[in-house]
């Protein structure tokens, strides 16, 4: 498993539904206005909205992996997890989401918690994108 996280950045465009200001671990996208779209008229947004959903849905959907954010405490405490959750992990993503039945931490490998944990407190607070690779044991038993 490898995760990507950049930290969070103003941006003049506008974000999308999966932003939201409990955690800085995570993902964020940003998607520029259309052409002749000023965005006063409440029918643009929304249809901005809903089109960006349909986007981000394929877009996740097509990926071989899974994205998500957690919050960063102590069980890596998932606020988002795409489709791909249940091919990688074995586990369905209503399982993980808000540690309905398990952490995230609770799948993370035993060996590689501490090391996962300080990799990401460090691109944290560096403030740069960052990459860890960790195992994750599966619903099936398997690394």
């Amino acid at each position: 498993m490898t995760s990507s996280a950049w930290p969070s950045e103003p941006s003049p465009a506008r974000q999308s539904p999966i932003e939201n200001e409990l955690s800085p671990v995570g993902a964020t996208v940003a998607m520029p206005r259309p052409a002749g779209m000023d965005g006063s008229a409440a029918s643009d947004i929304a249809a901005i909205s809903v089109d960006t959903a349909r986007m981000l849905k394929t877009l996740l959907g097509n990926l071989d992996g899974m994205v998500y954010r957690c919050r960063d405490d102590q069980d890596w405490t998932m606020e988002f997890i795409s489709e791909g959750c249940c091919r990688l992990t074995g586990y369905e993503a209503g399982d993980l989401l808000l540690n309905n039945r398990l952490s995230y931490e609770s799948i993370t490998h035993p060996d590689d918690r501490r090391r996962v944990r300080e990799e990401i407190h460090a691109g944290l607070a560096a403030g740069q994108r960052f990459d860890t690779e960790y195992r994750i044991v599966h619903a099936d038993g398997s690394t």
